[in-house]
């Protein structure tokens, strides 16, 4: 019981930020756009506007790409960048070593 409800004050902790953080690890590594409401069924279902702020922000940031008819997305510039350095320094590789085995 308590570890439960450890796990829901956590929740409750900064929600903005921990959605923001699923979209960006929903849409890494998958090729292509993904539609909003398939984004959301895989964050979680959260609200379409607090989706929509989220990945109002990530844009802005350049997290997120949008297509360029409005209706999908994907890992922006930043988000494929980090990506790409993390995989060429060999850090996903050593951090699923222990997984992998």
């Amino acid at each position: 019981m308590i570890q439960n409800e450890k796990q829901q004050a956590r929740k409750k902790t900064s929600p903005g930020l921990r959605l923001g953080l699923q979209v960006i690890r929903t849409l890494t590594g998958k090729p292509g756009w993904i539609r909003f409401r398939d984004l959301q069924k895989q964050c979680g279902e959260p609200t379409s506007a607090s989706l929509s702020r989220i990945l109002k922000v990530l844009r802005e940031e350049g997290w997120v790409s949008v297509s360029p008819k409005g209706e999908g997305y994907r890992l922006g510039r930043i988000g494929v960048e980090l990506e790409m350095g993390l995989r060429r320094h060999g850090f996903l590789r050593e951090e699923l070593r222990p997984v992998i085995r």
